[in-house]
C-alpha cells in the first residue's frame, strides 16, 4: 500500500512582512477582538482646577501612601486630568506604585489622558513607559505601543515585558520581522539575568513567541491555492518550541503545537508520540483531545487506519464528556462572584481535574490577580473608606471574564474537535476503501496565553484566530 499524503499547516495569522508572498490573507478579526478596551473608570473630561481643589487632591493622595492600593486609585484620578497642577507627579507616582503593586494592579488603565509631552518629560522611568505602552495597545494604537515600549531601557527592570509587548504589537501590525527581534531581545535578557522565577518565565514566553511566529510564516498558498511549506521558517519554529522547559506551566501548549509542525514536516513518528503524550500527560483536559485529535491524524498518513479509530473514538469520547460538564458548569454560573468562588475551589483542588481545565492552576496572570485581590481585601480592612470598593469589583470582574472566557473557548474547540471526529471517521473509511478523503479542517485550539487583551502580564502574542488549520487530504492506493 502507497501512501500520498498532503499535510499543510495554516496558520491563520499571516504576518506580512515575515510571510513569503502569496495569495493568503489573514481573515478579519471578530468586531470584539477590534473594539478598544474602555478604561475604568472612563476618564473624565479634561478640566481646570483651582489650586485650592488641586492642593487638596493632591495632598488626599500622599496620606494614603501607606495604603499603595487607595493611593494608585488617586493618583490615577489626578493623572487623568492633563490640566492638573500636579499631573506629570501623579503620572511619576503610578510608575513607583506600579512597581510596588505589580501588573496585577493594571495601572496603565488611567494613561488614556496622559498626554505626549508629559511622558517625554518621564522618558527615564521603565514603569511609566510600559504603562503608557500598555494602555496604548489596549487601545488598539500598535504603534504607539511600539513606539513608547522601544524607549524602556535596558537596564530597567521592565525591558523583558516591554519587549514582550513590542512583539504583541507587531504581530497585531502584520510586521512578522520586528516581532520576532523584539521577543529575541526578550530572550536575550533572559539569558543574561540571574536565575529567578520570573526570567524562567519570560524566557518560555519568549520562545514560544518566536516560534509561533515563524510557524504563520511557514506556510502560503501558491497560484493555484495550494499550500507551499518554508522549510526554513518550519525548522526554525521547531527549533523554539523544543527549547521550551519541559516543567513549564506552557510545556503542554508548546508540544501540542510541536506535534503539528511535525506533522506539518511530514514526521508523523514525533507526531504521533507527542500526541500520544498530550493524551496520557493530560488526561482530562482538554489537551488529551488535541493529543487523540494528532494521533488519529498522523496514523492515517501512513495508513495505520486501526490506530486512527482508535484514536478517533477516544476523542469522540473525551470530547463529548468534557463539553457536557463545561456547558453545565456555564449554565450554572452566571455571577461574577460565583466565577471567583469557582476559582478557588478549583484553586484548591475540590473539583474534578477536567472541570479544573484552565481555570487558573497553572495560570500565572490569574495568579497575580487573585493575589491583588487578596492584597485589595487586607487594605479594605485598615485602609480609609474609598474607592476599595469599586476596584474590588472592577478586580473581580475581570477575573471573571478572562475565566468565563477561556471556558467559553474551549466549549467552541470541543464542539470544533467533535466535527474533526466525523472528518476523521470519514477519512479512515475512504483510507480502507482506496478514495481520497475529503479535507479536513483539523483546528488545534487556540489557548491565549495570559493575553493582553486582558491586561494580565507577560503574554505570548495573541491570535485572532484559530493557530492553526490543518487541511489533510489521504489516498492509500493499493
Amino acid at each position: 500500500m502507497r501512501l500520498r499524503a498532503l499535510v499543510a499547516v495554516l496558520l491563520c495569522t499571516g504576518i506580512a512582512s515575515a510571510a513569503p508572498p502569496g495569495k493568503a490573507a489573514p481573515p478579519p478579526p471578530p468586531a470584539s477582538a477590534v473594539e478598544p478596551v474602555p478604561a475604568w473608570p472612563p476618564p473624565a473630561a479634561p478640566r481646570a482646577v483651582d489650586a485650592a481643589r488641586a492642593g487638596a487632591e493632591w495632598n488626599e493622595a500622599n496620606a494614603l501612601a501607606p495604603w499603595p492600593v487607595s493611593a494608585s486609585i488617586a493618583f490615577g484620578r489626578i493623572a487623568q486630568n492633563p490640566m492638573h497642577p500636579s499631573h506629570g507627579a501623579a503620572v511619576a507616582r503610578l510608575g513607583a506604585l506600579a512597581r510596588e503593586l505589580g501588573n496585577a494592579a493594571t495601572l496603565e488603565r488611567f494613561f488614556t489622558g496622559v498626554q505626549e509631552a508629559t511622558l517625554q518629560q518621564q522618558a527615564e522611568s521603565g514603569a511609566v513607559l510600559l504603562l503608557a505602552a500598555r494602555n496604548r495597545y489596549d487601545q488598539r494604537l500598535f504603534d504607539d505601543a511600539v513606539r513608547f515600549a522601544a524607549k524602556v531601557d535596558r537596564r530597567e527592570p521592565e525591558y523583558p515585558a516591554a519587549q514582550l509587548l513590542a512583539s504583541a504589537a507587531n504581530v497585531q501590525l502584520r510586521r512578522g520581522v520586528p516581532a520576532v527581534q523584539a521577543a529575541q531581545r526578550a530572550l536575550q535578557w533572559t539569558d543574561e539575568a540571574p536565575p529567578s522565577r520570573d526570567r524562567a518565565w519570560l524566557r518560555d514566553v519568549a520562545l514560544l513567541a518566536i516560534a509561533r511566529i515563524h510557524g504563520a510564516a511557514a506556510v502560503r498558498l501558491d497560484e493555484n491555492d495550494l499550500p507551499v511549506v518554508s522549510a526554513l521558517h518550519l525548522s526554525a519554529a521547531v527549533k523554539f518550541y523544543e527549547k521550551v522547559e519541559p516543567t513549564s506551566a506552557l510545556f503542554s501548549d508548546a508540544a501540542r503545537e510541536l506535534a503539528w509542525s511535525f506533522a506539518l514536516a511530514g514526521d508523523h513518528v514525533r507526531a504521533s508520540g507527542l500526541g500520544r503524550w498530550l493524551s496520557s500527560a493530560a488526561a482530562s483536559s482538554p489537551y488529551a483531545v488535541d493529543g487523540d485529535a494528532v494521533r488519529a491524524a498522523s496514523a492515517l498518513a501512513y495508513c495505520d487506519v486501526e490506530t486512527a479509530r482508535l484514536a478517533t473514538r477516544q476523542l469522540r469520547a473525551r470530547a463529548t464528556a468534557l463539553q457536557a460538564r463545561l456547558g453545565a458548569l456555564v449554565t450554572a454560573t452566571t455571577r461574577d462572584d460565583a466565577w471567583l468562588a469557582l476559582v478557588a475551589t478549583a484553586r484548591e483542588g475540590r473539583l474534578e481535574p477536567d472541570v479544573t481545565i484552565e481555570i487558573g492552576r497553572a495560570d500565572r496572570g490569574l495568579a497575580r490577580r487573585l493575589q491583588y485581590l487578596a492584597r485589595i481585601d487586607a487594605e479594605a480592612r485598615v485602609a480609609p473608606p474609598g474607592a476599595l470598593a469599586v476596584e474590588r469589583a472592577r478586580v473581580v470582574a475581570e477575573i471573571a471574564a478572562a475565566v468565563r472566557g477561556r471556558v467559553t473557548d474551549t466549549l467552541a474547540n470541543l464542539a470544533a474537535r467533535l466535527e474533526d471526529a466525523r472528518r476523521l471517521e470519514g477519512a479512515a473509511a475512504s483510507t480502507v476503501d482506496a478514495q481520497e478523503a475529503a479535507m479536513m479542517n483539523l483546528r488545534p485550539r487556540d489557548r491565549e496565553l495570559d493575553p493582553w487583551a486582558n491586561r494580565l502580564p507577560f503574554t505570548a502574542p495573541r491570535y485572532e484566530s484559530a493557530l492553526f488549520q490543518v487541511p489533510m487530504r489521504f489516498s492509500c492506493a493499493r
